[in-house]
C-alpha cells in the first residue's frame, strides 16, 4: 500500500488515514484543535463558574480583615499569625480552584480528531490580568498505534454572569412564606416576637450554611405578627416546624399557583405558625388553684400547682376552656413576708402597703424567705414562687 501524497510504501492498509500515511495526514489535519479564545462565565458576585454540566459552587473565600498593631498579647498575635496563615490557605486554595476552573473550560472546547486518543494532557496558566489567562498545552496522542505529541495554546478570558443563586437573591425571590401569629385570643407579645425573630435568624444561618440556595429573604412585621420570607419550599417548611416546636404553635400550609417558568410550575407555599392560647411559663387557675403551664400545644397543656407540691396534670384540648389565665412570668413580684405560721403566711401588699393573710398550699415551705413572688388576680394576691 503506499500513500497517495508522498508515495511512501506503508505495511498495511490500517496505517493509511483516508489514503495518506500518518506524516501527510498530520501536515493537513491536527490531532487535537482547541478555539483561539475560550470564555469561561463566572458570577460575580459569589464566584461560581458556568460549566457544561451547569453551575459549580464557588471556591472558599479568604476570612475578614484581621487585626494589626503593636501592644497585643502573645496569644493575640499567635491568633493573628494563625488567621494569617489560614488566610494564605484560603488565598492558595482560591487560586488553585481559579486554575482547574479555567483548564476544564479548556478541555471542554477541546476537538479530538477521529481515530485519535488522549494519553496525557499537561496545561501551563498565566494568568495576564484580572480576566485574562494564557494556558499552555502540551498533549500526549496516539494515533494508528503511534504515539504523538502536539503542542497548543489559546486564551480564557472570564465573562461576568450572575448565576441563578445570586439572581435569585437579587431579585427577591422567594417560594414561601412562614406567618408567625399569636392565638385568636391572645396576640403575640413583643417578647414572644423578639424570641420568634431571634430562632428564625439562627435558623437561617444554618439553612445558608447547608445550601447556598436557602436563605430568610426578608422579614416583614405586623401587627401582633411576623412574615418571614424564604428562598425555598424546603427551607420555608423547615423554619416553620422549628417555630413550632418552640412555642407550641399549630401548622396549617396552603399551597398556590406563583406562575410557570420553563414548562414548569412555580408554587408557593403559606405556612401558619399559631401560638396556643395558653403559653409554656403562663400560670392558671385550674380547679380553683393556681398551676403554672409547664409545656403546651395545641393539642394539650401540662400543668404543675404552685407553690408546693402535687401531681402534674395534662390538660386536652377540651378542657382547656375552662383555665383562666392568671398572669405570665413578668406579672410575677416579690412581697415582702410579714410572718408566717404553719398553713399561712402574712405578706405586705407591694401595691397597697398593707399587710394580707394568705392560705398555703400543702407541702409549701417557707425556708426562711424573706420574700416570695406573688401575682394578682380579681384584686386578691396568690402565691406565685
Amino acid at each position: 500500500m503506499f500513500c497517495v501524497e508522498c508515495g511512501r510504501e506503508v505495511d498495511d492498509e490500517g496505517s493509511l488515514v483516508g489514503g495518506l500515511c500518518l506524516g501527510c495526514f498530520l501536515e493537513r489535519n491536527p490531532l487535537l484543535k482547541v478555539p483561539e479564545v475560550v470564555d469561561l462565565v463566572r458570577c460575580p458576585h459569589c464566584g461560581a463558574m458556568k460549566a457544561k454540566g451547569g453551575w459549580r459552587e464557588p471556591s472558599g473565600q479568604a476570612g475578614g480583615p484581621k487585626g494589626r498593631g503593636k501592644g497585643r498579647s502573645r496569644r493575640a498575635r499567635r491568633d493573628a499569625a494563625a488567621e494569617t496563615a489560614a488566610a494564605d490557605d484560603d488565598g492558595v486554595a482560591e487560586a488553585e480552584a481559579m486554575r482547574l476552573a479555567v483548564t476544564g473550560a479548556v478541555e471542554e472546547t477541546m476537538e479530538l480528531i477521529e481515530g485519535a486518543s488522549i494519553r496525557s494532557l499537561a496545561f501551563n496558566v498565566v494568568q495576564e490580568d484580572r480576566r485574562s489567562f494564557l494556558v499552555g498545552i502540551n498533549a500526549e496522542l496516539e494515533m494508528c498505534g503511534e504515539p504523538l505529541a502536539q503542542d497548543l495554546d489559546t486564551h480564557v478570558r472570564l465573562r461576568p454572569e450572575a448565576c441563578p443563586v445570586c439572581s435569585r437573591r437579587m431579585g427577591s425571590y422567594y417560594e414561601a412564606i412562614v406567618q408567625f401569629r399569636g392565638a385568636r385570643t391572645r396576640p403575640a407579645a413583643e417578647a414572644d416576637l423578639a424570641a420568634a425573630r431571634g430562632l428564625a435568624e439562627g435558623e437561617g444561618a444554618r439553612l445558608e450554611a447547608a445550601s447556598r440556595e436557602a436563605h430568610i429573604v426578608k422579614v416583614q412585621e405586623l401587627r401582633g405578627g411576623l412574615d418571614f420570607y424564604v428562598s425555598t419550599q424546603s427551607a420555608g417548611a423547615q423554619l416553620a416546624r422549628v417555630l413550632a416546636s418552640r412555642f407550641g404553635a399549630a401548622i396549617s400550609s396552603t399551597t398556590t399557583l406563583a406562575g410557570r417558568k420553563e414548562g414548569r410550575d412555580l408554587l408557593r407555599t403559606t405556612h401558619l405558625v399559631r401560638m396556643p392560647d395558653i403559653r409554656p411559663g403562663d400560670y392558671v387557675l385550674y380547679d380553683g388553684e393556681l398551676h403554672r403551664v409547664l409545656s403546651s400545644t395545641d393539642k394539650e397543656a401540662l400543668l404543675a400547682p404552685v407553690p408546693g407540691e402535687g401531681r402534674r396534670r395534662t390538660v386536652s384540648r377540651s378542657d382547656r376552656e375552662g383555665l383562666v389565665l392568671v398572669g405570665v412570668e413578668s406579672d410575677v413580684v416579690e412581697a415582702v413576708v410579714v410572718s408566717s405560721s404553719p398553713g399561712e403566711v402574712q405578706l405586705l401588699d407591694p401595691k397597697t402597703m398593707r399587710t394580707v393573710d394568705l392560705r398555703t398550699p400543702p407541702g409549701f415551705r417557707l425556708g426562711g424567705r424573706e420574700t416570695l413572688g406573688v401575682l394578682r388576680h380579681e384584686g386578691r394576691l396568690m402565691i406565685a414562687r
